[in-house]
């Protein structure tokens, strides 16, 4: 899950991140503004993207940060607990066969101009083609830059494409730690004011187990 600290009270006087917490103060943030999410890693069996914005979520809906979330999904209406707090609108497209990438460049911008959205966040490494507004992307990892020869020759030039476009696009990038903040720098040129950095933490499903069993599980593994 993400870790996220609650929402100062006033947006305006506080740094964007930790990682530009010495950058110009940002002007102060409306309590009425509305972001678009681009959702669709949370359908199906769950991905690590999937997990990552989820938590994200989860830890938003702690705090009293007034900002309305409308998440796009391209298939067809589910429920989720998340559903319950007023400031989260779930969008369905209800086309499930639809190949994500195409989806989200192609009918995403479509659906985004059919609300009133402030900003565009994509939790995973690319944006919708165009967006109107200002964007937020999370890239996690270089992987297809720096080990290039783990992925397809098609998989590897989509990967780079998508993440290049997205890290020219957006308004401001984020990354999980200060490693990949510092790789985006230098291999995509980003000033240090546009990249943001949220903690990743441990996801609640991770929990302590204590007895026997654990003696034997780190003996397995020469621990």
């Amino acid at each position: 899950m993400t870790e996220l600290s609650r929402p100062p009270a006033d947006p305006s006087r506080a740094p964007a991140s930790a990682h530009d917490a010495g950058a110009n103060a940002a002007p102060p943030m409306p309590d009425d503004l509305r972001i678009g999410v681009v959702a669709y890693e949370m359908e199906g069996a769950r991905t690590g993207v999937g997990r990552y914005l989820e938590g994200l979520l989860h830890g938003l809906t702690e705090t009293d940060c007034p900002w309305r979330w409308t998440l796009f999904f391209k298939g067809p209406e589910v429920e989720h607990a998340l559903w319950d707090d007023p400031r989260i609108e779930p969008v369905f497209d209800d086309r499930a066969d639809a190949r994500p990438i195409l989806w989200e460049q192609i009918r995403l911008p479509r659906l985004m101009q059919r609300h009133a959205l402030d900003v565009v966040f994509s939790p995973a490494y690319s944006l919708p083609a165009r967006p109107e507004q200002p964007s937020l992307v999370t890239i996690h990892d270089l992987s297809f830059e720096r080990r290039a020869s783990e992925f397809s020759l098609r998989e590897r030039y989509r990967r780079r494409f998508l993440a290049r476009r997205a890290a020219r696009q957006a308004t401001r990038v984020l990354a999980g730690t200060e490693h990949i903040a510092h790789e985006l720098q230098t291999t995509y040129g980003l000033p240090p004011e546009k990249l943001g950095i949220v903690p990743l933490a441990v996801d609640d499903d991770f929990q302590p187990v204590k007895g026997p069993g654990d003696r034997q599980a780190l003996a397995a593994h020469g621990i």
